[in-house]
């Protein structure tokens, strides 16, 4: 590497490149052949033809599964969290519905036998119906615990 790309947490980019800063989450560009940094977010750098493209996009990979989703932007821990959550916003939109039911299954299957009284309030609260049977006749079936919402889905 040469000494003037040292500090460099990206390739050297040709200049008026646009780049997504993976620390800042902003675009960056700059007239001049440009790396990115932590502390000054852009450097000047020496170009090397041979790995510079004009069109690369650096893209942040962001790792959000359903349990993270229901985490970080619902502040959903559990089955009981869901119901309130769902009851405080009985006028939510259906797809917000099945997206946080979906997503408790997947983050909260390992509890739902401790919670199948409140799964069947959420349900209610989801489609204004009682599952308890459905529910409870899980144990029954040889369903892979993580395809349940799609098992109840296609019941109901």
């Amino acid at each position: 590497m040469n000494n003037k790309n040292k500090h460099c947490l990206s390739q050297c980019y040709d200049g008026n490149t646009k780049i997504l800063h993976p620390l800042y989450l902003i675009p960056i560009s700059n007239n001049e052949p440009f790396c990115l940094t932590s502390k000054e977010k852009v450097k000047p750098c020496i170009l090397d033809s041979s790995i510079t493209n004009k069109n690369e996009y650096f893209i942040p990979n962001i790792n959000l599964n359903g349990n993270n989703i229901l985490k970080i932007i619902y502040n959903i821990d559990s089955w009981k969290e869901l119901y309130n959550y769902m009851k405080k916003d009985i006028n939510m939109i259906l797809i917000t519905k099945v997206r946080l039911i979906s997503y408790a299954w997947i983050a909260f299957v390992d509890d739902y036998r401790l919670n199948i009284e409140t799964i069947v309030e959420c349900y209610k609260l989801f489609i204004n119906k009682d599952i308890t049977d459905l529910i409870l006749s899980l144990k029954k079936e040889n369903i892979n615990p993580i395809d349940y919402f799609e098992y109840i889905q296609n019941k109901i």
